[in-house]
């Protein structure tokens, strides 16, 4: 028994097992039969197709081509690393991953139709261009004491149709914190981003999160209290969207020209508004319960434009 290793660098691959068995010489003139599990494969271009099951054990580095998992039950890669262009699709948005861990540094990447776990961080970005299309949480059997489920610390980020949501009898207690991040590069999010409920997003360090459209914070169990969270020198900059759980600020810059706010909160963080709507929520500061669209405290504020309500008929500047 051993070890076996393959490149692939064209035409179309199908792997039933996570096994392999070979014959070779013995040495005498005659021949015997090894066999082993694989455990590494190199695509280089091509494609690779997964059938069956075994693969736990089996690391994939992907430069190039296209990888399709056909079956993902008890079936997930040790690990894949991409650098380079690379499409990636599983089965269908289900209760199973299809990798331990993706790391993804380089390339026009497209991850889609496939699960991620909920309870440990599982996705890491560290460079490219990523869309992420049609991804969603697996079914958690642990709470879950992760801060995240996906670090960014480079590259462009964009969700498209996925579903980060809750599943109905699990509380928020079974998923991350956040479901994203951001501690670098950009993260993009928009009116087709799908349903990323369970969870919030951190934009950290030199992150950048931009958001032009889509509604955010709302789940089957209620609000998420702070489902964007600014802080430590993140950049977060919204141009349009319906936030219904307030936008937290800590230490960071965020710039908004659009949009409907229920909640807007800021401490040492910079913050300048050059449009959208604001309506206040019960908030307790301090001991104290104010209702007000904005509340800052500390740093800076610049307001050049936007829509100021603190109850249905009342007017604040």
């Amino acid at each position: 028994d051993g070890t076996f290793s393959c490149t692939i660098d064209g035409g179309t691959e199908t792997i039933t097992d996570g096994k392999h068995t070979d014959t070779v010489n013995d040495g005498s003139g005659g021949s015997t039969t090894i066999s082993g599990k694989i455990s590494h494969i190199q695509l280089s271009n091509g494609k690779l197709i997964w059938k069956g099951q075994s693969l736990n054990s089996t690391s994939v580095t992907a430069t190039g081509g296209t990888i399709q998992i056909e079956e993902s039950m008890n079936n997930e890669l040790k690990n894949l690393t991409i650098n380079g262009n690379v499409n990636v699709k599983g089965p269908g948005k289900s209760e199973f991953p299809i990798a331990q861990e993706i790391i993804i540094s380089g390339g026009n990447v497209i991850l889609s139709e496939f699960s991620i776990s909920p309870v440990k961080p599982t996705v890491f970005v560290r460079g490219g261009n990523v869309l992420m299309e049609s991804v969603g949480y697996e079914y958690s059997y642990n709470e879950s004491g992760a801060l995240y489920a996906i670090l960014q610390t480079g590259g462009e980020l964009t969700f498209k149709s996925c579903d980060f949501y809750c599943w109905k009898d699990l509380s928020l207690s079974y998923y991350p914190k956040n479901i994203v991040q951001t501690e670098g590069g950009t993260c993009n999010l928009n009116k087709d981003v799908g349903t990323l409920d369970a969870g919030g997003f951190n934009v950290t360090k030199s992150g950048t999160l931009k958001i032009t459209g889509g509604t955010f914070g709302k789940t089957f169990s209620g609000l998420v209290s702070f489902p964007f969270h600014v802080s430590e020198g993140g950049s977060l900059i919204i141009d349009d969207g319906v936030f219904l759980g307030s936008v937290s600020v800590e230490n960071g810059e965020l710039t908004i020209n659009g949009g409907t706010f229920y909640g807007l909160q800021s401490k040492n963080g910079k913050v300048t508004i050059n449009g959208g709507n604001f309506n206040a929520i019960n908030r307790s500061l301090n001991g104290q319960n104010i209702n007000k669209p904005v509340i800052i405290e500390g740093g800076s504020l610049m307001i050049t434009g936007g829509e100021f309500t603190a109850t249905e008929y009342e007017s604040v500047s």
